[in-house]
């Protein structure tokens, strides 16, 4: 997990996340965790 991702633990159009992953990694570790966000207390 990056700064970014626990800065901003829900933030779908934020690229600053995923630009620190490569976009064939970043897009399937991504995916997930978004989806598993809404099933969060928070």
């Amino acid at each position: 997990m990056t700064r970014e991702d626990a800065r901003t633990p829900f933030a779908p159009t934020s690229g600053a996340a995923t630009d620190s992953l490569p976009k064939h990694i970043s897009g399937p570790i991504r995916a997930p965790q978004i989806a598993a966000l809404p099933t969060q207390p928070r």
